[in-house]
């Protein structure tokens, strides 16, 4: 991460429970005794780390954000609209995955179906699938009018 924020690319992105060495947080059974929607944050100049607990524990990196905290709203059970504290690196990360986990669903409905036994052959072939839900995305964004068309090679 501070690789990336020396040659001004922006970056965020979780990490694992057992990737965290040498970091100052608190072990997981210390945050599986507190309530849910605690958060903490840690930051040098050019790295924030955040840690939140939601329904479990998630622990970001960002060198984009500052700690600024954003309030979503949420549905529980009963149907009740309910305002929760978010870390605003949170909310951008669940924002931008949405994008990427979109583009990951629709090539993986509209897959090229080749068989070949070259290793790299299925590499070529998901980066021209990616290509094609790409560029369906953005005929899409720029043609709203026709709604019911579907991505096609």
């Amino acid at each position: 991460m501070s690789h990336q924020a020396n040659r001004n690319i922006c970056s965020t992105g979780t990490i694992r429970q057992n990737r965290l060495e040498g970091c100052p947080f608190p072990e997981k059974n210390v945050w599986n005794r507190e309530k849910r929607e605690s958060f903490q944050f840690l930051s040098n100049e050019k790295i924030l780390m955040a840690q939140w607990k939601d329904n479990k524990l998630v622990t970001m990196a960002t060198n984009l954000e500052n700690q600024s905290m954003m309030t979503a709203r949420r549905c529980k059970e009963d149907k009740s609209k309910q305002n929760v504290p978010q870390p605003k690196v949170v909310s951008n990360y669940n924002k931008c995955m949405e994008g990427v986990d979109k583009m990951d669903g629709l090539v993986a409905a509209y897959r090229s179906r080749m068989r070949q036994r070259k290793w790299y052959w299925p590499i070529f072939h998901y980066f021209f699938d990616v290509r094609v839900v790409n560029g369906w995305i953005l005929m899409k964004k720029l043609r709203p009018e026709d709604p019911n068309s579907r991505p096609q090679r």
